[in-house]
């Protein structure tokens, strides 16, 4: 558990020894006077290549002869046929090889003609069609030219559309019959993106990317919002207690509608995402930069000007106040880049240089004292960042108050383990700077690498003896990486969900539009992540809720849930 927070950059050497050392003393060129067709492909390339083929499949690398064809540039075929070749003429040097050879070489190609055949049936083709629209992203037309390359036969426009529609209304039925309670207490992160005018409304579950609702209104405001969050509270077995969300004016009013349609009061604390604030900030003091060094050109201008004429006293006045400005502006530009640097150490989890977890107090004392250094410089690029901070400035650092609740009764269990305080604290930096320094890696800040190394190495050290300590240590990491500061999920679905809206280009209604929504939403949250550390399991796997098909069975096969199964 322990090593999939390690963010470590993949090796050069993909292979351990000997197998890539081989291959590297490989002598480069041509074969000269061959037949081969790949004459490239030296003699020597040729036995290495037959060497790794010929090493029995229970004790060869797995992927090895994919790594042979890539480096060679060259089908997995012809990497087996050169093996074929290679153990003929190892096994049987004492006949004439060609001959047989030429008959393995046929008898490969005659297992890859005897390939089974597939019987084109109303499930396959349904479930084909579906496919390229979910994760394949085909339109319409190119399906129809799909299924006809695939199967030699193809189906209408009409009945592509029709069954598109169909399983959308089917995936609106087995979301309104999945029950999300497993997520237990639930932040949700919340966006919303437009298409053919219509605001289409998403709340995600950060940690495990569960998709928990979305909908087509007619409007974004906080009515609409707020009957979201009240058939999420009241009908899908949710506990709300927290929200992210970006700085959108109707959200606040959200809050009260939904509580209205609940009959109760619906109060839960609030996350502004943090991102937009430090992106916003970071945008305007490329602006005030931008105006500075523009009036530093204007100024030397003046000055190149007066330096090719007779003096000139109203000109000289002119430069000085141009180069006055200049210098004002490219200082005031120097104080907003150091408040902006103040305002993303206010906003941080961890301390990068001393491992410290923040608690409330320390950032708002910073988020103060940045407020308080931005009121003092009189530029509108400036007075813009206040603005945006001070409409946020009460949600800025719910995530520090979410963080202590779960850190407290872990600081009990390290007590438990560590007597002493010195080492309580020792051991809490270094996991919380090695996580910190990781991430840090992950988001392509390349400078901190030898500084995430060593952290790790000691984080490893620490816990290398101590079952208890590892225990300990993948807590922590899980809790910081649990820690929610801004609606990146949900707008991190919206970016996913925003190509495949581009392909379908306009919907007939908005009941059609709700549909497909309701398809990418089953599919998403049912399908299997391949990348990274959420790799191997679907949303709904991560977050243990399950779904079940027409006829009662469990089923991952998203298609399944709507009806379409495979084969038997």
């Amino acid at each position: 558990m322990l090593l999939a927070y390690q963010q470590t950059a993949a090796p050069d050497v993909l292979w351990p020894e000997p197998m890539e050392s081989v291959w590297q003393m490989q002598p480069g060129g041509y074969e000269a006077d061959t037949n081969w067709k790949r004459p490239d492909i030296t003699l020597s390339d040729r036995l290495f290549i037959g060497g790794v083929v010929n090493i029995p499949s229970e004790q060869r690398p797995w992927g090895s002869i994919t790594w042979l064809s890539n480096v060679y540039q060259t089908s997995r075929e012809t990497i087996y046929a050169i093996g074929a070749r290679t153990q003929v003429g190892l096994l049987s040097p004492m006949i004439e090889s060609s001959d047989l050879v030429d008959s393995v070489v046929q008898a490969l190609a005659a297992d890859s003609v005897a390939a089974p055949s597939i019987t084109v049936t109303d499930k396959r083709m349904k479930r084909t069609t579906l496919t390229a629209l979910l994760p394949g992203g085909s339109a319409l037309r190119p399906m129809q030219d799909l299924l006809g390359v695939a199967f030699d036969q193809s189906r209408s426009i009409g009945f592509l559309s029709e069954l598109v529609n169909e399983a959308g209304s089917r995936a609106g039925v087995v979301l309104d019959q999945v029950d999300f309670s497993p997520l237990g207490d639930v932040v949700l992160a919340r966006d919303e993106t437009y298409f053919c005018d219509w605001p289409f409304l998403l709340s995600v579950e950060p940690n495990s990317y569960t998709i928990v609702s979305g909908y087509v209104e007619d409007v974004c405001d906080g009515e609409t919002w707020g009957v979201s969050l009240a058939i999420d509270e009241e009908t899908r077995g949710l506990h709300i207690v927290g929200l992210a969300e970006d700085g959108a004016r109707c959200y606040p009013k959200s809050l009260k509608d939904a509580g209205k349609l609940l009959g109760v009061e619906f109060s839960v604390p609030i996350q502004k995402d943090v991102w937009h604030v430090m992106n916003k900030a970071h945008q305007k003091v490329i602006d005030l930069e931008r105006i500075g060094l523009n009036q530093v050109k204007t100024s030397d201008a003046i000055y190149e000007k007066l330096a090719d004429e007779p003096w000139d006293e109203a000109g000289f006045e002119k430069w000085a106040d141009a180069d006055e400005a200049a210098d004002e502006l490219l200082e005031m530009s120097d104080q907003l880049r150091f408040w902006y640097g103040c305002l993303c150490d206010a906003l941080e989890i961890v301390d990068w240089r001393s491992g410290e977890i923040r608690d409330r107090e320390i950032n708002q004392w910073l988020l103060d004292e940045t407020l308080k250094g931005l009121r003092q410089l009189d530029h509108p690029c400036a007075k813009k960042v206040v603005t945006s901070l001070e409409n946020q400035y009460a949600e800025l650092l719910t995530f520090l108050d979410w963080l202590e609740v779960q850190l407290v009764p872990w600081q009990r269990r390290l007590a438990r383990a560590f007597s002493n305080l010195a080492d309580r604290e020792f051991f809490q930096a270094t996991v919380a700077r090695t996580w910190r320094l990781n991430r840090a890696l992950v988001n392509g800040h390349k400078q901190f690498s030898d500084q995430a190394v060593y952290a790790q190495a000691l984080l490893s050290e620490l816990v290398a003896d101590g079952e208890v300590a590892r225990k300990l240590a993948e807590e922590l990491l899980t809790i910081l990486e649990g820690t929610i500061r801004t609606s990146c999920a949900a707008e991190t679905i919206n970016s996913i969900l925003k190509p495949y809206l581009r392909v379908k280009r306009s919907f007939q209604s908005k009941k059609t539009a709700q549909n497909f929504l309701n398809l990418f939403i089953l599919w998403f949250n049912m399908h299997v992540f391949k990348r990274k550390k959420r790799a191997g399991k679907s949303p709904f796997q991560w977050a243990g809720i399950k779904v079940y098909a027409p006829d009662g069975r469990e089923t991952d096969d998203w298609l399944e849930a709507l009806g379409y199964p495979a084969d038997a």
